[in-house]
């Protein structure tokens, strides 16, 4: 039977590099990650069709994507005034308790 390697305290050499080395790395390959799901995920294709994947490379780039892709109705200021109306089916569950 062989040896169990006794456990670490990190998954791999990658999450103790140099900060700024992850950093640089991660910002690299964003861009082909954006591409990439533009590629293969039609949801993410309709999403992203106006997105220029090579414009992507900076955190700022990827908080403004995700504040463009959040729905209406999850915006501050449209969740005070949005009105819960339930389907039929939760109405008839809600009207049991």
């Amino acid at each position: 039977m062989p040896a169990i390697a006794p456990m670490s305290d990190h998954y791999d050499a990658l999450e103790t590099r140099d900060p700024a080395a992850r950093e640089r790395a991660i910002l690299e390959r964003l861009p082909r990650q954006v591409a990439h799901a533009k590629a293969h995920a039609p949801a993410y294709a309709r999403l992203f069709a106006d997105v220029d994947a090579a414009s992507i490379v900076t955190r700022g780039a990827l908080a403004r994507l995700r504040t463009a892709l959040t729905p209406v109705w999850w915006k501050p200021a449209w969740r005070a005034a949005a009105v819960w109306v339930p389907s039929p089916r939760a109405a008839s569950f809600l009207a049991q308790l």
